[in-house]
């Protein structure tokens, strides 16, 4: 017989939203560091000057993208924390089972359980 599965009643709710808000924290930090603002790339026709330009322009779509991934986790978290509030956190959002403890503990911002994961990525 296998090990039953945690469920989201046995996980430390306290330390989960604890964690969530030091994410959220240091999220609002990283993102405060990335409004450096657009960069402003000289025009220069010769062969080096147009390599440079090029790495520059590949430099802020890596900031952009990492802003948006950055936007996205923090919805994210905000979504989990008011879902704690609502105590509907550890739930998935699809099926309404609960989400095994250790996929909570992976992730505590996830809202789907495993198998509707699979089916609704």
């Amino acid at each position: 017989m296998g090990r039953p599965v945690p469920t989201p009643q046995s996980l430390d709710f306290t330390a989960l939203r604890q964690h969530l808000l030091d994410r959220r924290a240091e999220l609002l930090d990283l993102s405060r560091t990335d409004r450096s603002g657009p960069v402003h790339i000289e025009i220069d026709a010769t062969a080096t000057g147009q390599a440079l330009r090029q790495g520059e322009l590949a430099d802020q779509a890596l900031a952009l993208s990492r802003h948006d991934r950055h936007l996205e986790e923090l919805q994210r978290i905000d979504h989990a924390l008011e879902r704690m509030e609502q105590g509907t956190y550890g739930r998935c959002l699809v099926c309404d089972d609960d989400i095994a403890a250790a996929r909570l503990a992976s992730d505590p911002a996830v809202v789907t359980c495993l198998s509707c994961a699979g089916h609704h990525p």
